[in-house]
């Protein structure tokens, strides 16, 4: 059976927590002895009785839990689901206990556990337990293959010397890899001036690369791509251009890369 994708809706979503006779509650809070409402997934589950189950929350006088208690632990549930359909890889918490090859997101990546009941450490930092899915597994087969990938640089106007930093951009393997720019420009002035870009890639000082992208006069807009550079191992690895026609809007762009075989 194949099951059809649909917007799923947060059950629960418009009960209301307020007052004596809330309804949706902490799960077990009137066995307890305090009826807590509250539309809190946290706060719904915090109390042992949410372990045992229904069981943990039934009334001597009753054999369910209250209603609002019910649609607390409904609400629960449809949260988690509309979370993992919304991120796709669930955000990286660090109460959850993770066992070999399972994912998470963390800032904006993707990482996979290398080892099991891995919890408590935090992807960013441990690369003992975790492993960074695009450097270990798609960067590792794609040696010698050319990845589109754009990403956007800069969006600015006016004349000026830019400088933007790529290295969030390529993976973090050491790797020498070669890359290609690109600039979107559109004039909106008379035209009397012609646009002249000049780009650079560094590592840390050390110019490794040139490239001239000059745009004639009377163009209004367009798009340049740059030649194919070698971008060395480096920490602080950049490009730089400069344009001489103020009267223009331009976003500077990394359009792909391919890794060289090679990280010397």
């Amino acid at each position: 059976m194949e099951y059809q994708r649909f917007t799923p809706k947060l059950f629960g979503e418009t009960a209301l927590a307020t007052g004596s006779d809330p309804q949706i509650s902490q799960f077990g809070s009137a066995l307890a002895g305090t009826f807590l409402g509250t539309t809190d997934p946290a706060t719904i589950q915090a109390l042992s009785a949410w372990s045992s189950g229904f069981i943990g929350a039934v009334t001597p006088s009753e054999q369910f839990p209250p209603l609002p208690e019910t649609t607390g632990v409904l609400k629960v549930f449809s949260y988690l689901i509309n979370m993992l359909y919304q991120q796709g890889v669930p955000v990286w918490d660090s109460g959850t206990d993770y066992y070999t090859n399972n994912f998470c997101s963390r800032n904006g990546k993707i990482y996979f556990s290398n080892t099991d009941n891995n919890q408590g450490n935090d992807p960013l930092t441990d690369t003992t337990n975790w492993s960074d899915y695009v450097t270990s597994v798609i960067s590792s087969s794609i040696d010698g293959q050319w990845v589109s990938s754009y990403h956007s640089l800069s969006s600015e106007s006016g004349s000026g010397l830019f400088i933007r930093y790529i290295n969030a951009f390529l993976p973090n393997d050491n790797y020498n890899y070669l890359c290609q720019f690109s600039v979107n420009f559109y004039d909106y002035g008379d035209d009397s001036g012609s646009m002249y870009f000049e780009t650079d890639i560094y590592q840390v000082g050390n110019a490794s690369a040139r490239n001239q992208l000059h745009v004639s006069q009377g163009n209004k807009y367009g798009r340049h791509n740059s030649n194919v550079f070698t971008m060395p191992v480096g920490p602080e690895r950049y490009v730089k251009w400069y344009c001489t026609d103020a009267n223009t809007s331009r976003e500077f762009a990394l359009v792909g890369y391919r890794r060289l075989g090679t990280n010397s």
